[in-house]
């Protein structure tokens, strides 16, 4: 623990225009501990002898030099331990584990990166891995299989909608309200609702002319063939 330590051995010099919580981030990887135990030695050492001199006796870096430092810490951080300690955040909870969980997801302060093995993904949560490895590189994935056929599917979800697609079961038909026309999925609707009834449509509009179409790749084709532009501000016009 950091409260039988005078000085943290390695210290890097805080740069001009980075933070102070930054810097202490940095402190912390570079000594190989936790951000949450070098706050809560800052906390009790700055009510004894202020916020920078306690930086300064833990680092060995003059006070000069981390004055220069944008200080993004609350000026009485130290008095309420219940609340965050970055400025302009109003976050607080009386649980020390939420709040450092809350200063990594939100403030990006004492994040323990959970890496893939097998490509450069990183997570800060160790479930989030759990599903990029399942989903991805099919590593400890959890088989949905269906009970009437060889499908299989690594959400419970698929399964419900496969077996609703393929074998009628369950279905929950997606009614049109303007017409007889019913489907088992609802993006199914959602389509004809679009194509049939123009309803939920989003429109590309040619910049030259009142032609419109529901597909982006019509509207290209018909540019190209009409109004031949430069293919790349055709390319920003359309986003495809």
């Amino acid at each position: 623990m950091l409260s039988h330590i005078k000085c943290l051995p390695v210290h890097p010099y805080p740069i001009s225009n980075e933070s102070i919580s930054f810097w202490m981030e940095k402190l912390a990887k570079a000594n190989k501990t936790l951000f949450a135990i070098i706050l809560e030695y800052i906390i009790k050492s700055t009510r004894e002898h202020g916020f920078i001199q306690a930086l300064s006796s833990l680092t060995g870096v003059p006070k000069q030099k981390i004055n220069q430092v944008q200080n993004d810490f609350k000026s009485n951080f130290w008095e309420n331990s219940n609340l965050c300690p970055i400025e302009k955040c109003g976050y607080r909870s009386k649980e020390k584990a939420k709040l450092n969980s809350h200063l990594a997801n939100k403030h990006n302060l004492g994040v323990i990166w959970h890496d893939c093995p097998h490509c450069d993904y990183k997570s800060k949560h160790k479930n989030n891995l759990k599903k990029h490895m399942a989903n991805i590189h099919d590593i400890g994935v959890n088989w949905y299989k269906c009970p009437h056929c060889d499908y299989r599917a690594k959400e419970n979800s698929s399964i419900t909608c496969h077996l609703a697609s393929v074998h009628d079961i369950d279905v929950k038909w997606q009614e049109c309200p303007l017409c007889e026309y019913k489907a088992k999925l609802k993006p199914n609707l959602t389509k004809h609702l679009a194509n049939i009834h123009d309803i939920g449509v989003k429109w590309y509009e040619c910049p030259h002319c009142e032609y419109r179409t529901k597909c982006s790749s019509n509207l290209k084709r018909h540019i190209k063939k009409y109004h031949p532009i430069n293919q790349k501000l055709l390319e920003e016009y359309t986003g495809v």
